[in-house]
């Protein structure tokens, strides 16, 4: 199993998505459970062997992403790790988020 890693980005995109869900639903409960489903994604993620899910050379040319729900998790193979570089909802404007 490779090793999992978060940018700070990706940290900080939990965080804006747990209040988010807060925010909307009203219970820290509700998001918690969210932003578990979304890290165990990304465990799941590391724990599979080769080169999985799209590649984004649109975006830069060594990010993936796979879907969970309506967000979008953007990740790069590194060495032995797996690093999440940021979680986003899919409406978001992808290009601008990553400076192109």
């Amino acid at each position: 199993m490779r090793a999992l890693r978060y940018t700070n980005r990706a940290q900080a995109d939990f965080v804006a998505i747990a209040l988010y869900i807060v925010a909307e639903s009203g219970s820290r409960a509700v998001a918690d459970a969210f932003i578990d489903q979304l890290k165990d994604r990304c465990l799941h993620l590391a724990s599979l062997p080769g080169t999985l899910d799209t590649a984004r050379p649109e975006l830069r040319p060594d990010v993936r992403s796979m879907a969970h729900k309506d967000y979008a998790i953007f990740f790069r193979y590194l060495e032995e790790e797996v690093e999440i570089v940021n979680v986003v909802r899919g409406q978001r404007d992808l290009k601008r988020l990553f400076g192109n």
